[in-house]
């Protein structure tokens, strides 16, 4: 079953829903509300998640349920009308939305959009980035593995634009990238974070470090390059992580970082879908993703520590059948198989391919694009 709500008596309507359906919730049910009063308000409520003291599923009363609905939208409520400050301008900040039980505020300022409260290293190296889970795909045999588009551009510019052949690619995953850029000329060393995927990096005779970049301990000046390939949005600290990028780097390094670009046409499209149809919105993905740049927040916050701006480009990251998975429309679609959820799907589905091909048509006549691929130089002074 599925409720959509959008009206300020939410518990009510909600309730009287449920009265002419005229049957309970059941396992893998969802009620989804937006509420427009002042700030975005986003709740989702997953029938699995109750359960009494043995683990059974308890029947939901009317007044139960109108009792549920009053506990959220206080709770909500009292987290609208918080502000934090964000971490990359230290601006007043709002809440946004609430994804996978995360809260996700957009500075008013740079509108970097980001999880608060943070997660830490030890949470995220424990409970995401687990070995048998996180990237447990990916390819084992690199020499079979061909060189991409964007690992061919990002080579091709760099020859042209560092002096030195020692790069480190943080955040390696499996090794690909450093494995073409090893046969393009560079001495490589990698960073990673999930022990799983940097065993087939070293399994491919591969050099890497497991952990954090501070872990690593490498010496100050030791690197001509240094890559963040889809890896400053995943990190808690993003000024801690460009300050240590900056030590290593020589004084006329060059840092490289490819990011999602939160900016986008495709991402604003689908942000209505948000706002209109409580369909969850792709752009955001909690917990692997806590920070959703664009141009607009990451420039001034690499300018702040210490880099020039080289060239910094509009890129395709991600495919359209990517972006409908984080909306979690077809999960909710096989748990439930109701015709509600299937009339969901089909609605995700048909506005998500109409945002996809009107942005793909647009990004011909803008550098608008669903990532960014930036070139920085390490400044002389700071």
């Amino acid at each position: 079953m599925l409720v959509l709500v959008f009206n300020k008596q939410l518990a009510n309507i909600a309730c009287g829903i449920v009265l002419l359906i005229r049957r309970p919730f059941k396992v893998g049910d969802y009620i989804w509300v937006d509420s427009k009063e002042g700030e975005v308000i986003y709740m989702t409520i997953t029938v699995t998640a109750i359960r009494n003291a043995s683990g059974a599923i308890v029947f939901i009363s009317n007044r139960a349920l109108k009792c549920l609905w009053r506990k959220k939208q206080s709770s909500m409520r009292k987290r609208s009308g918080h502000r934090v400050c964000c971490h990359i301008c230290h601006a007043e900040s709002v809440l946004l939305l609430v994804k996978n039980g995360f809260d996700l505020y957009r500075c008013k300022a740079c509108g970097v959009v980001f999880v608060s409260p943070l997660p830490d290293v030890e949470y995220l190296r424990r409970e995401v980035y687990i070995s048998t889970l996180y990237q447990s795909e990916k390819p084992v045999e690199l020499s079979r593995v061909r060189q991409n588009t964007k690992t061919r551009w990002i080579l091709s510019v760099l020859r042209d634009m560092v002096a030195g052949p020692v790069l480190l690619d943080v955040g390696c995953s499996n090794g690909q990238f450093m494995y073409h850029a090893s046969h393009a000329g560079f001495q490589v060393q990698g960073v990673e974070l999930n022990p799983g995927t940097a065993r087939i990096a070293k399994a491919n005779g591969l050099t890497v470090s497991v952990g954090t970049l501070a872990e690593a301990q490498f010496a100050a000046g030791s690197f001509d390059v240094i890559t963040l390939n889809d890896v400053i949005e995943h990190v808690p600290n993003p000024r801690s992580l460009l300050g240590e990028c900056r030590r290593l780097l020589q004084p006329k390094g060059i840092l490289v970082i490819g990011t999602p670009n939160l900016d986008c046409l495709f991402n604003k499209l689908t942000w209505c879908a948000h706002r209109l149809l409580g369909i969850p919105w792709s752009a955001v993905t909690p917990p692997h993703h806590v920070f959703q740049f664009s141009r607009r927040s990451l420039t001034p916050l690499l300018r702040e520590m210490g880099f020039d701006l080289k060239k910094l480009v509009a890129v395709p990251t991600s495919d359209l059948l990517y972006e409908l998975n984080e909306t979690e429309a077809w999960v909710a679609f096989r748990r439930g198989s109701s015709v509600q959820a299937g009339i969901r799907l089909a609605v995700a589905c048909s506005w998500y391919a109409a945002a996809y091909g009107v942005s793909r048509l647009m990004t011909l006549r803008s550098r608008d694009d669903t990532g960014l691929i930036g070139f920085w130089r390490r400044s002389r002074e700071q």
